[in-house]
């Protein structure tokens, strides 16, 4: 799965994959693997990383001096822009004044954009400058670490506890990003972020106190739970062969090395990759397995939001394989080679399973099932808290049945406790929940 991660990493934003003229996968993806603490996941993310670092060493050096004259120029032409603005304020004769803010125009048009030595992926960033690095990196970004610190950010821990994650989200999608804000501004039209985390079992468990799972946020990770080998280790390694680590440093690198294709107007455009006949008819039977399976009493039912995308996602595997075997002039994925994507995929069911057990591993989120199917049963937009206590005999204390109501409030499906007075103006006041329409199929 580090694998897949890094592979998206190095070709994103430079391949899509067209199953249709209308249906484009982008081939970034978002990957988790979850081990306990010892099964050396650090060392693997060293390993798989090592070719980048040094590709990115290697960039920052050979550009340093390309880098030193543009800000040099950059400079020197904003200082002759406010000297000619300065000029231009002084001056008396409208002729003479013109002249000066064309000039000044001129260098405006004429100054060269900055440059950014060129960089693959971050471990630890805020959404903000997360955009920010997008927007110096070609659009295009990566998460790659062995740490899971990057889930409370988006949760909001810089934010208030205000989860902002529009920009992640915009960056699996590929859809554009337009923020215009007192203190900044982003502008990026199609957006790719590649994820490649590995990290430990209770970090995916706390994932159940965020709003993750109602924004769709969840659903695009594709999960992976390996068993430990912890106890069945021996002190006795067998280092990696130095021809095995040849050979994954050049095909990295060559990766990296595949240039954009840059459209009439020096836009990046990617290139295209089809499907064969064989490959289309293996998907569309993957589709319809995974269709059939999801609907109401169906076996992928509880996470039919993550089963929903998997397809999709098998479309962004197969193509990251196509360049894999193919390189630079990969523009078909065989019958063979969705195969072993549709292959992995069906795997990856049974870790997606074992993940949302985990999310899920709490009595609180059994209750709120409960709740919702009450709600649904009573088809009203309010509903007292008493009479939900009352009704559901299974609620004795009422904070069991909060518990249950906070966790359908994260997944937008009631709003939180309103406290409304009798008419009579008497007695305590009742607490009020509203429930999202959406969920009755009143809303668009």
């Amino acid at each position: 799965m580090m694998g897949i991660a890094v592979v998206a990493a190095c070709i994103q934003k430079r391949f899509k994959v067209a199953r249709t003229p209308e249906h484009i996968e982008l081939l970034s993806i978002w990957t988790v693997t979850a081990l306990p603490p010892a099964n050396r996941k650090t060392a693997v993310v060293i390993a798989f990383c090592a070719a980048i670092l040094a590709w990115e060493k290697d960039q920052y050096e050979s550009g340093k001096g390309e880098r030193a004259r543009v800000a040099v120029a950059r400079s020197v032409m904003e200082d002759r822009i406010k000297a000619l603005q300065a000029r231009a304020v002084k001056a008396d004769n409208a002729s003479d004044r013109n002249a000066l803010i064309e000039e000044a125009c001129m260098l405006r048009e004429e100054m060269p954009e900055p440059l950014f030595a060129p960089r693959i992926f971050t471990g630890d960033v805020t959404p903000e400058r997360l955009q920010g690095l997008m927007m110096e990196q070609g659009e295009r970004m990566a998460l790659l670490s062995d740490e899971g610190g990057i889930f409370p950010v988006m949760a909001g821990l810089y934010s208030g506890g205000k989860a902002n994650i529009d920009i992640f989200l915009k960056g699996h999608a590929g859809s554009a990003v337009r923020v215009d804000r007192q203190d900044r501004t982003a502008y990026l039209d199609e957006p790719a972020l590649s994820f490649g985390l590995c990290i430990q079992p209770d970090i995916i468990r706390r994932l159940s106190d965020t709003s993750f799972r109602g924004n769709g946020c969840l659903a695009r990770f594709l999960f992976c739970l390996p068993v430990s080998n912890i106890g069945t280790r021996t002190a006795q390694t067998t280092p990696m062969p130095e021809a095995v680590k040849l050979a994954y440093q050049t095909a990295i690198l060559a990766l990296l090395n595949i240039p954009p294709l840059l459209d009439e107007h020096g836009k990046e455009q990617a290139r295209i990759i089809t499907l064969d006949y064989g490959a289309t008819h293996a998907w569309e039977a993957f589709f319809n397995f995974m269709e059939s399976n999801m609907g109401e009493g169906k076996e992928l039912e509880p996470i039919q939001d993550w089963a929903g995308k998997l397809a999709g996602a098998a479309l962004r595997i197969a193509g990251i394989m196509a360049v894999v075997e193919q390189g630079e002039a990969a523009r078909v994925i065989t019958e063979s080679t969705m195969t072993r994507a549709l292959d992995l995929c069906e795997l990856l069911i049974v870790h997606a399973r074992a993940a949302f057990d985990l999310i899920d591993d709490d009595d609180s989120q059994n209750d709120a099932k409960h709740v919702f199917k009450w709600i649904l049963e009573k088809g009203a937009l309010t509903f007292k808290r008493r009479d939900a206590q009352q009704e559901l005999t299974r609620f004795r204390e009422i904070e069991r049945l909060e518990k249950a109501l906070t966790v359908l409030a994260k997944r937008y499906i009631v709003s939180g406790s309103e406290k409304v007075k009798s008419e009579s103006g008497r007695g305590m006041p009742s607490i009020i929940h509203h429930v999202n329409p959406a969920i009755f199929g009143l809303q668009d």
